[in-house]
């Protein structure tokens, strides 16, 4: 660790104080060349904070994801390669209760890399769980 580097808490982890008071710096070529996967998170959180698209569906935009799949029911899955490691696969959800201000939040889960594409609509319905018959007595 050098001089110049000034470290700060951000939820338990020392991350460079910039990441915290000017998250405005964070290049995508920061992201990218950061070594440690938990500082690398921690970059994607705070990438473009306080703007309307922040975080990772910022990155995931910025840094060439794309998207493999839509289903209205089960959301979007994304995809964006990262050298060296595995993909980065995410399924985007919307939560249909709607903010004070009438917009929906979405949301952004990971998934692991080898998931298929979401299936249709019309498959998913088919695939619902049904109840079981009652055993007889």
């Amino acid at each position: 660790m050098s001089d110049s580097w000034h470290g700060t808490d951000w939820h338990g982890t020392e991350v460079p104080q910039y990441l915290i008071e000017e998250p405005q710096r964070i290049t995508i070529d920061d992201i990218e060349r950061m070594g440690p996967a938990g500082l690398r998170r921690i970059m994607i959180e705070r990438y473009r904070h306080g703007e309307e698209v922040r975080g990772i569906a910022a990155y995931l935009c910025d840094a060439g994801g794309v998207r493999l799949d839509h289903d209205e029911v089960f959301g979007t899955l994304w995809r964006r390669s990262v050298a060296d490691e595995e993909p980065l696969v995410m399924i985007q959800v919307v939560n249909h209760t709607p903010e004070p201000d009438g917009s929906y939040r979405h949301h952004f889960l990971r998934a692991d890399p080898q998931l298929r594409p979401i299936h249709s609509a019309r498959r998913s319905r088919s695939l619902r769980a049904t109840p079981s018959p009652r055993p007889s007595a």
